[in-house]
């Protein structure tokens, strides 16, 4: 299933020609080893069945066999060229590709050749009427033929005609039939033919049908699966695509940040609306970047707020302090932003850390929120923030303060919480050799 994945991702032309699909020259390829695989069970099942009717054939052969043939000698050939066929074709059906199929289908159609001629030199041998008896399982021989090389129609058709043209000869030779059910013959025959190459002309544009469908398929489904990782936590989109229709969790210890620019209101009277939503457009995207590269869950942006949080995925003390480093980050790309188009962007951030309830919810549009003091306390940590400051609470400065610089303690008022103490964040501590801690 992997390997089909990432032949499917790489077919990059179809179109259809005269009724049949046609691929470019690299695309025409995968999809040939996309029908060898697809095909590989029942053409090797089909090769256990064929050899079993043939044995059974052969031994029901014996009992037309003239008195005084040497019955051994008159098989020996017969069964020994099937063997090798039906092992062959065992054999690449099962390991073979595109590439060698191509380069085996002359040796392939020849096999099949080869084995149709031992199957009608074997029944030529007996009386005229036995084997007009077994004319039916010549038929039945050439249409199969087509069948087993529906990958290669050129070379099933010359084994078709070699096979017929095989027949004709041997029943002109030894006089099985008169001129006008000769004729009658040489049509069946062609009948034969012709049904066997419609036949192998349906089977390919099934899988070639089958094959579009596939890459459609796949390229809705990483389509999706791209737009599930920007808006959903990783274990959170694993379990939207094991189809869970309820997703609430409860995590112990998770830093919610807030990070939110000043003055958007102001600039939206001052600027063009296409500058405004520029300046936006590369702050919040420059977010998203130093939230990704800090292991950040962007939960939403509000207006002119971002918001994300660190330990969602599990409880992990770098984690917390990947927030921080993300809120100095953040910082200085607010003043980057500033100085290189000359707009004053200032930027307040709060963090906090507690409990949090997450989920997911929505039917048609899914969307992923947390929810808890935790929230509102790091929503009170930005909003009392002056512009340029991040500010934390008073548990998120117990995970950060052996290696980053905080402010003593302040009181701010929180909605419902009363007085709760903050501390600004100043940037990383200093180790021995001078370097960030």
């Amino acid at each position: 299933m992997e390997r089909r994945s990432r032949t499917l991702k790489d077919v990059d032309h179809v179109r259809n020609t005269r009724g049949a699909l046609a691929f470019s020259p690299a695309s025409e390829r995968l999809f040939r080893d996309f029908a060898m695989a697809r095909n590989r069970r029942w053409v090797m099942t089909g090769t256990i069945v064929l050899g079993a009717l043939l044995a059974i054939f052969l031994v029901v052969a014996y009992l037309f066999i003239p008195e005084g043939a040497p019955p051994v000698a008159r098989a020996l050939p017969m069964t020994i060229v099937m063997t090798a066929v039906l092992v062959s074709v065992y054999v690449a059906t099962k390991r073979a590709t595109s590439q060698t199929l191509s380069r085996l289908g002359p040796i392939a159609a020849g096999m099949v050749g080869v084995c149709g001629w031992q199957i009608i030199h074997f029944v030529a041998q007996g009386a005229p009427e036995r084997a007009r008896f077994t004319f039916g399982l010549v038929i039945a021989y050439i249409i199969a033929s087509y069948s087993l090389l529906h990958l290669g129609r050129l070379w099933s058709t010359l084994a078709g005609v070699f096979c017929s043209s095989t027949f004709i000869g041997y029943a002109v030779a030894g006089e099985f039939y008169q001129r006008q059910q000769l004729s009658q013959v040489s049509l069946y025959l062609v009948a034969a033919n012709v049904l066997g190459f419609v036949i192998s002309f349906l089977i390919e544009r099934q899988d070639r049908l089958f094959f579009v469908l596939m890459i459609q398929a796949s390229e809705a489904t990483q389509k999706t699966e791209r737009l599930l990782a920007t808006v959903l936590p990783q274990h959170v989109a694993e379990r939207i695509k094991r189809r869970e229709t309820m997703i609430a969790e409860r995590h112990e210890r998770v830093t919610v940040l807030f990070a939110r620019i000043h003055g958007v209101n102001r600039l939206a009277r001052t600027l063009p609306p296409q500058r405004l939503v520029d300046l936006l457009g590369e702050v919040f995207s420059r977010f998203d970047k130093i939230a990704a590269a800090e292991g950040l869950t962007k939960i939403k942006t509000v207006g002119d707020t971002y918001m994300a949080a660190v330990g969602l995925g599990g409880d992990d003390d770098e984690a917390h302090l990947n927030a921080a480093d993300a809120a100095l980050a953040m910082q200085r790309v607010a003043f980057d932003v500033g100085a290189r188009t000359g707009i004053d962007v200032e930027l307040s951030i709060g963090l906090n850390t507690g409990p949090v309830v997450a989920g997911v919810i929505g039917r048609h549009k899914l969307f992923y929120d947390v929810w808890g003091d935790t929230v509102n306390v790091a929503s009170r940590m930005e909003s009392t923030a002056r512009p340029g400051m991040a500010q934390v609470s008073a548990a998120t400065q117990k995970l950060l303060e052996s290696t980053f610089l905080l402010s003593p303690g302040h009181p701010v008022q929180a909605k419902g919480k009363g007085l709760v103490t903050a501390h600004a964040l100043e940037g990383r501590r200093l180790n021995a050799q001078g370097g960030a801690a």
